[in-house]
Formats: structure tokens, sequence, C-alpha cells
């Protein structure tokens, strides 16, 4: 059996956790075409005094073992990528790009990993992609290694950048610092055109800034997940 759940959807986790029903959105990261089984990127996040739902869900699914259930439904979501470069939108428009230009931050990454590894590994696939993802710190970076892997392919470009550091205290850090900004995006992204498709998938507070500079820069295909 295959999931069938192509990359830019996601489905929904439905837990009850100390009597209350909870829920939330997961984007799976494999192949569509997996039989049996679909994977997802779970960050585990620690517990916070004053707080008591901060980390409630991750540390639930954290906790569960190979044979318990969950409630899971979809797939939900208004693009899936039919791969070439084409997205089904909102299930009844077909638009097809030469350029996906991702921003991402945190575990903002995970709806685009799925897209990501389903361009670089279908080698007749000549979509271009390019990702700007930030993050506080280093360790907050998900699944660094595998994304500096894909960018030794000349389809896709990576630019990973920090907020809470400095080139001070990571002399080493082989990529740049700082917040996204306007001078980023122009310098990263191609030239905007009817060609580009911008993603754009982090904390509330990013996605309003991303989207501002994108359509300031006059993309003219921008999407929020």
């Amino acid at each position: 059996m295959l999931s069938g759940i192509l990359p830019g959807k996601h489905v929904k986790i439905n837990a009850n956790i100390n009597g209350q029903n909870l829920m939330r959105f997961y984007s799976p990261v494999s192949d569509p075409k997996a039989k049996g089984h679909f994977e997802i990127v779970l960050k585990i996040y620690p517990s916070v005094e004053g707080d008591p739902k901060a980390g409630v869900f991750s540390r639930h699914l954290d906790s569960k073992d190979v044979g318990d259930h969950l409630l899971i439904s979809g797939p939900y979501g208004a693009m899936a990528y039919q791969g070439n470069g084409t997205f089904l939108i909102r299930d009844k428009e077909l638009k097809t790009f030469k350029h996906v230009a991702m921003i991402a931050g945190g575990t903002g990454i995970t709806p685009k990993l799925q897209l990501i590894r389903s361009v670089i590994r279908n080698k007749s696939d000549p979509t271009r992609v390019s990702l700007i993802y930030t993050n506080k710190t280093p360790d907050d970076v998900v699944c660094r290694e595998e994304l500096e892997d894909y960018a030794a392919d000349e389809k896709f470009r990576l630019l990973l950048t920090l907020t809470r550091v400095d080139r001070g205290q990571l002399p080493d850090w082989p990529h740049t610092f700082g917040r996204i900004g306007v001078d980023k995006v122009k310098e990263f992204f191609p030239e905007p055109s009817e060609d580009v498709l911008v993603l754009i998938c982090g904390p509330k507070g990013m996605n309003a800034t991303a989207k501002s500079i994108c359509e300031e820069l006059k993309y003219p295909n921008v999407h929020v997940y």
C-alpha cells in the first residue's frame, strides 16, 4: 500500500493528552511511492515552566512504541508536486515552474524536504531549487548534513543562516549569519518571473517578513504554508 502523500501535502495527527484532544500537522518527508509506511521529522521540544502545552505533543509522539496506534487523517494542503516543475494547486489548477525558491525557518523545513528529495533523486527532473534556511543556532538546523550533501548537485542551492550567534562566536561556520532580509533574497534567489515559485514556511513572524520581502521584490507567485 502506498501513502500517495505528494510533496507539498501534510497530514493531521490527533491525540488525547492529559484529557485534552490536541492535533498537529506534519509534512511527510518520505518517497510517496514507499510501500507500507511514511516518515515524518519530529523535533522533541522540552517542557517550559509556566506553559503546560509547550512541547507536549512532540513528547507524546516520542513516547510511542512500535505497534502503538495514532489517529491520522489527510492529506491536506493547497499544493502537490507532480514532478518536473509541475504543481497541482487547490486540486484544480496545474502550473509549471522552472525554479522553486524556498524560505524556511526551524521545523518549517519539513514541507520543503520531501520536495527537495523528489527533485534531487529524479535525475530527469530539470527543476532548479534554491533554499534559504534560517535557524537560531547550528543545533537547530534540521537535516543539515543531508541538505549540505544535496548542495553538491547543480540543481540545488543552499543558504543556511543563523540569527542568535555571529562569526566571532562561530568562526568555522561555513555558511552565513543574520536574519532574512531583502539583500539575502535578492542576492540568492533567481530574478522574479512567472517561471519562479516562492514557497515560505516557518514561524508566523518570519513568514510575514519573508512574504513582504518577496512581494517587495515583485515575485509574482508567493505561497506561505
